[in-house]
């Protein structure tokens, strides 16, 4: 995990900032703001129920057969970081830098969108993360999008995938 957390996880963390310092942006570029906390959590959570009851029916019956059961451990080790480093840091990533960085250089979200959507699903797949990658991307690219809100949870392939950063 350490090696991950080193290559992956803190550049991904690190360039939104940057960026956002260079360029003089404030964090809302990110869409890190505080509005609408109640109405966000309630749809993230809406839709995170959704999405991990889809996520642990496939884990069961699709790749279940031909993954290897983690110790109690070691489960809620890989909960606790994926939950809480890992998925707030790539919806950072993708969903708030790449989203953000795109609809500001092409002038329209749908390039965000669409950019940032492909990047997510290659960044997984080239990487041999999983099979089930594209349920979660699709729920992040089509989860309801607030003004410059925060949204939570919204897809959970083992534990939970996502934790989504929107703007507008």
């Amino acid at each position: 995990m350490w090696p991950d957390t080193l290559m992956r996880i803190i550049p991904m963390a690190v360039i939104p900032f940057l960026y956002i310092a260079v360029l003089h942006l404030p964090l809302s570029f990110l869409g890190l703001i505080w509005g609408n906390v109640p109405e966000q959590l309630f749809i993230g959570l809406l839709i995170g129920i959704f999405m991990a009851a889809f996520a642990v029916v496939y884990r069961m019956f699709i790749v279940g057969p031909w993954f290897r059961r983690p110790t109690v451990g070691d489960h809620f080790l890989q909960g606790f970081f994926y939950l809480f480093i890992n998925a707030p840091i790539e919806e950072l990533f993708f969903r708030g830098f790449v989203w953000g960085a795109v609809t500001q250089w092409t002038g329209w979200i749908g390039w965000g969108w669409l950019v940032s959507t492909a990047a997510y699903t290659l960044y997984h797949r080239l990487g041999n993360m999983g099979i089930d990658i594209l349920p979660s991307a699709e729920a992040g690219g089509f989860t309801p999008r607030r003004d410059n809100g925060m949204a939570s949870p919204e897809s959970l392939p083992i534990c939970i995938q996502t934790v989504s950063t929107y703007k507008v």
